[in-house]
């Protein structure tokens, strides 16, 4: 004992003592399990998630998403991204020269503002969105089934050509898709949640089911098979689009006349998209018949106009927000053209190499 301490005493034993006491008082209380049936309860769930999903925005509209978006933007998006640079490949194209052509089909992507404000200052027959949502899945399919048709017939720039018309086409079907389902969005905040899980979670189901089936069938047949099989689905899509299932209502010229004064009040954010498309135009041209060193000079001139311009017109979070992102974009190497031809080069091409086949190197490694 020392100052009224007793040493040997062990305080643990003390919080033993009291749980075991506790658990005396309420051992009389029976506490009654019931059982779970995990498979009834997540099916219940989704029977109510589903139906209160199609009676807010209802079954219409929620085929044209799953047209747009999980069709296009999932099952026929990914596959493009799947097989094209095989088509590459199959041309070959050296891997430094690959990356500038796969800039060059991707460039639709860059030039998005271009399509937005095309859209909202020149309706088609009273629409502004439903003749370019027919026209991005027209074109897409149409050149879907030239690719599959002609294959190697086709020159190099003719196959480049086809695949910007691809990604052109499904970045209109985006554009369009994304700017009804926001106005569905502002009209029903509360189930918001609920339409972003259908459009999301659906689309990265139909990629997963992409990658599994466009392997198989490079493996049965090949890349061009997959190609003029993708006219198929992208045809289908017209479906809900010509129905108008999107529900678009024409404007009269008073509301156009409207939709255009409100476009130009923010004429600095349309000049700010019109000059970075022609800044990513002119690089992505540039770069066609330029020598390396060139093109990085080029390109650092370009990420600096691009920088001045945001400075300039835009507020100035929002400018700095852009501006890292470029530079945090410009530090990063892009080898994927080198690696893709590193995985499926055969045994005469790279001896040392992992050899893969193209089913494995386009639906594992992605």
């Amino acid at each position: 004992m020392v100052a009224g301490l007793d040493l040997g005493h062990d305080p643990a034993e003390d919080s033993i003592s009291l749980f075991k006491k506790k658990e005396d008082n309420y051992g009389s209380v029976k506490i009654e399990k019931k059982p779970r049936n995990d498979s009834a309860l997540d099916f219940s769930r989704f029977g109510q998630w589903w139906k209160k999903l199609s009676d807010t925005f209802g079954l219409r509209y929620l085929s044209f998403l799953f047209a747009t978006q999980h069709v296009g933007m999932g099952l026929v998006r990914t596959l493009i991204h799947q097989v094209q640079k095989l088509a590459f490949v199959q041309f070959h194209v050296p891997a430094p020269h690959m990356q500038i052509f796969l800039g060059l089909v991707m460039l639709p992507w860059a030039i998005k503002p271009v399509f937005a404000i095309l859209s909202e200052s020149k309706p088609l027959f009273g629409y502004s969105k439903l003749p370019y949502l027919g026209i991005g899945a027209i074109g897409t399919a149409i050149a879907l089934a030239i690719l599959g048709s002609f294959r190697t017939e086709l020159s190099l720039y003719s196959l480049a050509t086809m695949f910007f018309l691809c990604n052109a086409g499904l970045c209109m079907l985006d554009l369009m898709a994304e700017t009804s389902y926001s106005m569905q969005i502002r009209d029903h905040p509360t189930s918001a949640p609920d339409l972003m899980a259908y459009i999301f979670g659906g689309t990265h189901i139909a990629q997963i089911c992409g990658l599994m089936f466009g392997g198989y069938v490079i493996a049965a047949s090949s890349h061009w098979a997959v190609l003029g099989l993708l006219a198929i689905p992208m045809g289908l899509v017209l479906l809900p689009i010509a129905k108008n299932y999107m529900g678009e209502v024409p404007l009269n010229t008073e509301e156009r006349t409207a939709a255009q004064a409100r476009l130009w009040e923010h004429g600095e954010v349309c000049g700010v998209g019109l000059t970075v498309s022609a800044l990513a135009l002119g690089l992505v041209g540039f770069a066609m018949h330029s020598s390396p060193t060139t093109m990085l000079m080029v390109s650092a001139a370009v990420m600096v106009i691009a920088c001045v311009v945001f400075g300039i017109f835009l507020h100035p979070m929002v400018a700095k927000l852009n501006c890292f992102l470029m530079l945090e974009r410009s530090m990063m190497i892009n080898v994927s053209g080198a690696i893709f031809y590193f995985a499926i080069d055969n045994d005469e091409q790279f001896p040392t190499g992992p050899h893969f086949s193209k089913m494995f190197a386009t639906s594992v490694l992605p």
